[in-house]
């Protein structure tokens, strides 16, 4: 998964922008790449709602994504 914590809050005309001059899935030096461990138990967590991020298509036939979606009201 990329994701660019550098962007943190930025307004979404910015990204637009930059999905313009790098695409959907950007790549690069100026993004960074989120490895993720598999494995019973493991959990990655962020405040996706402020940090850009994304995934790009997975080429298997078969693969699991799950979420979770929270607010803090």
């Amino acid at each position: 998964m990329g994701w660019a914590p550098h962007l943190r809050d930025a307004h979404p005309d910015a990204l637009a922008l930059l999905c313009a001059d790098h695409g959907l899935f950007p790549e690069g030096d100026a993004f960074q790449t989120l490895n993720h461990a598999f494995g019973s138990g493991s959990l990655r967590a962020f405040a996706g709602y402020n940090i850009p991020h994304w995934r790009p298509p997975y080429p298997g036939e078969l693969g699991l994504l799950a979420t979770f979606s929270y607010l803090d009201l």
